[in-house]
């Protein structure tokens, strides 16, 4: 069923275009739709659809935009449903048209809404996606909440600045006698890296465009906004990044995205359109979280209760041999399991049935043209 599904929201999302695309009355497809139209897109499906449909506020951005979630298959009891979230970065306007047109095909494909509910997160950083439509571009990621870059009195003093009024942020070369870029022999519009072993002495530093609007000797170094919603939750939190924010949803979109899932166990799979794409390439096996999961100590209290010496180093398949000796017969343990369980860090490997299927699905996506 699983594969079935997702082979049918591949096909759809690959015969979705902006260009020629037919849609319901008063939905267009021709162009990118900002905030304000996702929304009314919404609205139209659910009030032309009002007994199978129901629209969900999920949450409220630093900057004032309404996050929705259309609920298909709200009349249906007992029966599992998917998650379909798009552009969590903001940055890929693509993505949520995607997802409205998946959305609005839903309607039209009663083999997949029969037994199945589904919920659609079209725009969930509407604050990152509203730069797209803003008279100066810059591929804006994070929303409205204020975060101070530069630790100082004020906030978002020294953003970018868009000097030659083209509309859009790119880079600017700064003379400089600590410069480590020359301009390059082949074009003099690229910059290239000085190189000393041909007695290459750098010129120029390269900068985002912009002026040092604070006067503190830097170059936009406390801009607009924010957090990102697209890595704000706690799989692998990236804490060394300021625009993931202090600590796992920490901003409103990232929180109630979680409690929303959480309050809803019928959720049997999320699927992601956006930045995050498993369609070309397919995720490696074994791949591993921040612990060495193949050498590693147990804990003294799990150790004392796996007969363990707490000292000694022990492989992964060791410690599962151990728990199923205490398990119940035919109990699964899996490497996440014992991970999570030890504290060992993340195991962000999938598992093997579960690769075998995003490489079928990676075949299939690269065969249609």
């Amino acid at each position: 069923m699983v594969k079935k599904l997702l082979n049918f929201m591949l096909l759809g999302l690959l015969i979705f275009s902006v260009l020629h695309a037919t849609a319901q009355p008063g939905i267009s497809f021709d162009k990118y739709h900002p905030n304000n139209e996702v929304r009314q897109i919404l609205e139209k499906l659910q009030k032309e659809n009002p007994v199978e449909t129901k629209l969900h506020n999920l949450a409220t951005s630093p900057g004032g935009e309404t996050i929705q979630v259309l609920e298909i298959g709200a009349n249906l009891k007992g029966v599992p449903a998917v998650f379909v979230g798009a552009n969590f970065e903001g940055n890929v306007p693509l993505s949520t048209e995607g997802a409205l047109y998946f959305a609005k095909m839903l309607f039209d494909s009663a083999q997949y809404t029969k037994n199945l509910k589904w919920y659609i997160l079209a725009q969930p950083n509407p604050d990152a996606a509203s730069g797209f439509f803003a008279k100066t571009k810059y591929g804006r990621t994070v929303n409205g909440f204020e975060i101070n870059n530069d630790v100082d009195e004020a906030v978002n003093e020294d953003g970018y600045d868009d000097l030659n009024d083209d509309g859009y942020i790119t880079q600017m070369r700064v003379k400089d006698l600590e410069g480590t870029f020359i301009v390059s022999k082949n074009d003099p519009r690229i910059m290239v890296k000085a190189d000393a072993t041909k007695g290459e002495k750098g010129e120029y530093k390269l900068y985002d465009e912009g002026i040092d609007n604070d006067k503190d000797g830097q170059y936009n170094e406390d801009g607009e906004g924010g957090i990102n919603v697209g890595i704000g939750f706690p799989h692998l939190f990236p804490r060394n990044k300021k625009e993931a924010g202090l600590w796992p949803g920490q901003t409103p979109e990232v929180y109630n995205l979680m409690r929303f899932i959480y309050d809803r166990p019928e959720i049997a799979m999320v699927f992601t359109l956006g930045n995050s794409d498993f369609c070309i390439a397919p995720p490696k096996g074994g791949r591993k979280g921040g612990a060495n999961l193949q050498n590693f100590k147990i804990p003294g209290r799990y150790a004392r209760m796996l007969d363990a010496d707490p000292n000694q180093t022990f492989s992964m398949d060791e410690v599962i041999e151990m728990m199923k000796q205490r398990m119940p017969a035919g109990a699964e343990v899996t490497p996440s399991m014992v991970a999570g369980m030890l504290s060992l860090g993340a195991a962000v490997n999938p598992l093997d049935e579960d690769l075998k299927f995003y490489t079928k699905f990676s075949e299939d996506y690269k065969k249609i043209p």
